[in-house]
């Protein structure tokens, strides 16, 4: 429940409710160890992620980690896995990175196909920070094509995101086409920012980008809008050259 919770909150721009959700769920449930209070650190530890807070969740999604090691929660050590993967990848520790998605790829079992695309994701985060831009982007494509046949569409619309921000290249106008037509398919606020963000890539439109920005850092996912930022400002400036 708590990852479809926070999976909500991202998609309709909600990340600070959810963090506040959670932090006041966490102090009720201190002193009922367990894995309920597990679930509740690891979605904080989450929600620090996707807000940029990369040492406090690299920190948080530990303490996670650690408590569903100890009351064997299953499916909650790999989520933390991936989640620290692509933490250690923002962080630009590459070695960190690979260790999380070993350890990862060592807990998730075969037939776990409802985590396919977060260990898809995670990989091509690991990838990215070994810099690997190519392999993470394909990685990630092949993964929106999955989810797709699948009929999973926020499962394809985050790896369509992912490609985005790792230099998709020439690739970058299907990708805008795609993330348009998911866009009006979904009609949530997320899926939106991500389709404007393709579109203005694809047409190497600096101010619109910066624009995505904006709406990235008002929906609550600042680590996103960052990178948005460097790519407008690469755009900005070969405009002026």
């Amino acid at each position: 429940f708590g990852g479809v919770y926070l999976r909500a909150c991202r998609l309709n721009g909600l990340l600070d409710e959810c963090q506040r959700a959670t932090t006041v769920l966490s102090e009720l449930a201190r002193d009922a160890p367990g894995r309920p209070y597990a679930n509740l650190v690891f979605l904080q530890g989450h929600a620090a992620l996707l807000r940029g807070e990369l040492g406090e969740s690299v920190r948080l999604l530990h303490e996670a980690l650690a408590s569903a090691e100890r009351h064997g929660a299953a499916t909650l050590r790999p989520a933390c896995y991936f989640a620290l993967t692509e933490a250690y990848a923002k962080l630009g520790d590459g070695d960190a990175a690979a260790q999380m998605l070993a350890r990862a790829r060592a807990v998730v079992p075969a037939d776990y196909l409802f985590m396919q695309s977060a260990f898809a994701l995670a990989t091509g985060w690991a990838q990215a920070a070994a810099g690997a831009l190519t392999d993470a982007v394909d990685t990630v494509l092949t993964e929106a094509a999955v989810a797709r046949e699948r009929g999973q569409p926020t499962h394809e619309l985050a790896c369509l995101q992912a490609a985005a921000q790792w230099d998709a290249g020439d690739r970058i106008a299907v990708i805008a086409a795609r993330a348009r037509e998911l866009a009006g398919e979904l009609d949530l606020p997320l899926a939106k920012t991500i389709a404007a963000h393709a579109d203005s890539l694809n047409r190497g439109d600096g101010e619109a980008l910066l624009a995505v920005v904006e709406e990235y850092r008002r929906i609550g996912d600042r680590c996103t809008a960052a990178d948005a930022a460097a790519l407008a400002a690469v755009l900005l400036t070969a405009a002026q050259s």
